[in-house]
């Protein structure tokens, strides 16, 4: 029986995880959101506004939060990609896939740096308190319901505004700091191309 023949691009393994991209995702979003609300606060200081120039005011809030809900969500897919990606490089496959992969976001940035590291992030920090908020928001909107609300009623938290998208992607960093401390090699040149505080 022949050996079967190695051929070149066959011979080396490459880990495929998204983290990188969607964190680059986020950050696209947030400089959108920022440029939008820009816009929508030139105009808004003009002396007397227009119908035209009210209805550009509502176009731009509406920009603003769709680009400030991208940076929610994908800032979340990217913690969340990283810990998998994590947990696939330190742990056996089989048990991360077994036992670890369907926690919820916050309990596995939790539980395996401790499983890895026999010590966690604290859970009172700063990184996992950004997370823990940012895992409510991204289900508020992935699990979105449906709410009735007179005008008088609604609230700013009804909208995903530009503060939450520059929350969301300085929870990352925040993140990959306490994680920084447990393992002082992990890798975090991906923040390093796109993110600045």
């Amino acid at each position: 029986m022949t050996k079967k023949r190695l051929r070149f691009e066959d011979v080396f393994e490459l880990p495929l995880t998204k983290h990188a991209e969607f964190y680059r995702i986020a950050l696209e979003g947030l400089r959108r959101a920022e440029a939008f609300k820009r816009l929508h606060d030139r105009r808004q200081r003009k002396k007397n506004l227009t119908d035209a120039d009210t209805e550009y005011l509502g176009r731009m809030n509406g920009l603003t939060e769709l680009a400030s809900m991208v940076a929610v969500v994908f800032s979340a897919l990217a913690l969340e990609a990283f810990i998998n990606h994590y947990a696939g490089e330190k742990l056996s496959k089989s048990y991360f896939e077994n036992h670890l992969d369907k926690l919820d976001l916050v309990s596995k940035w939790i539980v395996i740096p401790r499983l890895i590291h026999r010590r966690q992030i604290e859970t009172g920090s700063h990184g996992i308190n950004s997370l823990k908020w940012l895992a409510r928001r991204r289900n508020q909107l992935v699990h979105y319901k449906t709410k009735v609300k007179t005008i008088s009623e609604l609230e700013e938290r009804d909208w995903v505004n530009l503060e939450e998208a520059r929350k969301s992607c300085d929870a990352v960093p925040a993140l990959m700091r306490e994680l920084k401390k447990l393992d002082k090699n992990v890798e975090t040149d991906w923040l390093a191309r796109d993110y600045i505080s």
